[in-house]
């Protein structure tokens, strides 16, 4: 806990309820309690950082500041670039017309043939 949720939780410990873990959500709700390393996409938020390496070594956050104060953060991983999509092919009212009139024809065909094999 942190700053003024230590304080409220001094007072008032029947209220709080302490959790040591986060909820990965992305992995059927799996309790992890270990921080994670950085996977964001661009460089991680020093204040993120400090929490971070407090957390894993299990030092004092002030203490974490100072050491850390001229060190840089995590750099983060850009996402790939989108493969193009192949062109797609624009149709208007009119083919759409001509391909249902087509399909149409067609189906009337697959009757026609059905028909004739039923009466033999």
């Amino acid at each position: 806990m942190c700053c003024i949720w230590a304080d409220l939780y001094k007072q008032y410990p029947e209220f709080v309820r302490e959790y040591d873990a986060f909820t990965d959500y992305n992995n059927g709700d799996v309790p992890v309690t270990e921080p994670m390393e950085w996977n964001g996409e661009t460089e991680m938020p020093r204040s993120f950082w400090y929490r971070q390496l407090a957390t894993k070594y299990g030092r004092p956050l002030s203490e974490i500041r100072d050491r850390m104060a001229g060190q840089q953060p995590p750099e983060g991983i850009p996402k790939p670039e989108p493969e193009e999509a192949e062109p797609t092919m624009q149709i208007g009212v009119p083919q759409m017309l001509d391909l249902f009139g087509e399909l149409m024809g067609q189906v009337a065909d697959l009757k026609a043939e059905v028909e004739q094999l039923k009466s033999k």
